[in-house]
């Protein structure tokens, strides 16, 4: 549920089409992916781990019940298992909190200052676009909030304290105590989450350092606590200053132990930065990937040919030489005409869903909230991944099938942007969309 680039390279779309990735025990982690391929037969797992107060799993509990999945929907339910979610850690949970309140959806009461709160929250937890997000908002509810240190400029009374290295530290909010012993233990999780409450909010239950040496022992063997890391030194919460060399070594060094999507992360970094880590190998391995899967493609139909119907390597290559004119829209049983970006061997309707995948995910990527609020940008999308991975509704295509047909859209909203639907028109159009596509054949 962190921030990703969706379209940024081949690996991006696989990573699209699998989900988010979860680093927890691995039961639980194999329950969530079997959750989010519409598979709730581990739901009850799911559930007792949230009620054990794992941040993922809060967060998945809660999706359950705002959305209806799994469980039936119960608004408030939903919105209670996402703030315990928010208050264990998760960040973007803290962010649709404060999209619900700022929209009063959900069946909640619009709160602003509420939102602010959540908004703070988020930006402490880590979220990316949090200072950007907080820029836009009233800024006394901001302030009120305690984000005053993310206004650009910062009034003198809102400026971040200087760390105290000899006094006492700040309390640590309820529950942390536990959380500590934890991550003194080996929990990774613990320690990630000790880190963000110590090093990123100042609140500690024992001293930075102890909070920044567990992590730094976590990310020797967790992947995500090596990314944890690295975006602490990245974001100068470490030491006072960006430390770009370190947050490259330890973001490469995720990606070295299998955490595939931190290669988001260290194509953020600056191209020297990461040179001087050490790691450019990484990012000049993954260029060789895109650029062999690329020409594989363009290989299998040849130049001047003309390409056998229906066949996925002619599909992706007229998307990577821009050859195929733009497709007819797809109609819809209300007379719409729905815009798509290629004709693949998906079916018509798995052609639109994976459009809109693309279109609502590069939303949700920029941040912006003036079309919707992300709960509703968030549920078309998952709504459109389940129609693009759904044999019986996307022409009886399988993984690898639909993985190259989307790249070919991927290509195609690269080259010709505007001959894409437009995000509101895909969140408003989903579920008629998804009705008519229960009619596909494959």
């Amino acid at each position: 549920m962190g921030t990703r680039k969706h379209t940024a390279g081949l690996l991006g779309l696989a990573l699209l089409l699998a989900g988010p990735a979860f680093a927890g025990p691995p039961e639980l982690d194999a329950a969530i992916d079997a959750y989010l391929e519409k598979d709730y037969s581990e739901i009850a797992l799911i559930r007792r781990y949230a009620d054990a107060g794992e941040a993922d799993a809060l967060a998945i509990i809660g999706q359950a019940y705002l959305y209806g999945m799994g469980y039936a929907r119960d608004q408030d339910l939903g919105v209670t298992y996402l703030t315990r979610a928010a208050e264990a850690g998760d960040w973007p949970a803290a962010v649709q909190l404060s999209r619900i309140y700022a929209y009063g959806d959900a069946g909640q009461v619009k709160d602003e200052a509420k939102s602010a709160e959540f908004a703070v929250l988020a930006a402490k937890l880590g979220d990316p676009a949090g200072p950007r997000r907080l820029s836009q908002m009233p800024r006394d509810l901001v302030i009120a909030a305690g984000g005053g240190a993310y206004l650009s400029p910062a009034p003198v009374d809102a400026a971040p304290a200087p760390v105290q290295t000899t006094a006492p530290e700040p309390a640590a909010p309820s529950g942390e105590s536990t959380i500590l012993a934890r991550a003194r233990a080996g929990s990774p999780d613990a320690a990630r989450l000790l880190a963000r409450f110590c090093l990123r909010q100042n609140q500690c239950p024992s001293t930075r350092a102890e909070a920044h040496d567990l992590l730094v022992a976590a990310a020797r063997k967790d992947p995500s606590a090596a990314t944890t890391l690295g975006a602490i030194y990245r974001d100068g919460v470490w030491g006072g200053t960006p430390q770009m060399v370190a947050a490259a070594q330890w973001i490469g060094y995720a990606f070295e132990l299998g955490l595939e999507s931190a290669q988001y992360m260290l194509e953020d970094l600056p191209r020297d930065a990461v040179r001087e880590a050490g790691k450019e190998h990484i990012l000049i391995q993954l260029e060789a990937r895109d650029r062999v899967a690329v020409a594989a493609a363009a290989s299998s139909h040849p130049s001047g040919a003309a390409p056998p119907p229906g066949q996925l390597a002619a599909s992706l290559a007229d998307a990577i030489f821009d050859r195929a004119p733009t497709p007819d829209p797809v109609p819809l049983a209300s007379g719409q005409r729905f815009a798509i970006l290629a004709d693949t061997p998906l079916s018509p309707h798995g052609d639109a869903a994976a459009s809109c995948l693309l279109v609502i995910e590069k939303e949700l990527d920029t941040g912006r909230s003036e079309l919707a609020e992300t709960a509703l940008l968030q549920a078309a999308a998952n709504a459109y991944r389940s129609l693009v991975n759904d044999p019986t509704r996307n022409g009886g295509l399988d993984r690898d099938a639909v993985t190259m047909a989307v790249i070919s859209h991927e290509f195609a909203l690269r080259q010709r942007p505007s001959s894409a639907p437009t995000a509101l028109d895909c969140r408003r159009n989903y579920v008629p969309l998804l009705a008519a596509a229960s009619g596909d054949k494959p």
